[in-house]
């Protein structure tokens, strides 16, 4: 439930965002969140998950606050633990 108010939280900040920012928010798109997630939602418990969950939160925080560039850093790091 947590994981849904906060995907719905970052989807509501990227559809408030000005007409301009919008190509450089590519890599941290609500459809790219919602993928990353899904996809930690699906892993096997254990230290690697934790630290995807963990770069999830702290890009849905950077998106929060404005700071799309450390967003797309943070979900870049958690799309790599993917592999």
């Amino acid at each position: 439930m947590t994981k849904f108010l906060i995907t719905a939280a970052a989807l509501s900040v990227l559809a408030l965002a000005p007409a301009s920012a919008k190509p450089l928010m590519m890599g941290c798109s609500g459809d790219n969140m919602m993928k990353v997630n899904d996809k930690a939602t699906g892993m096997a418990d254990g230290p690697q998950k934790m630290m995807m969950n963990r770069e999830i939160g702290m890009a849905n925080t950077a998106i929060s606050n404005g700071d799309v560039r450390g967003c797309n850093m943070h979900l870049l790091n958690a799309q790599k633990m993917m592999r």
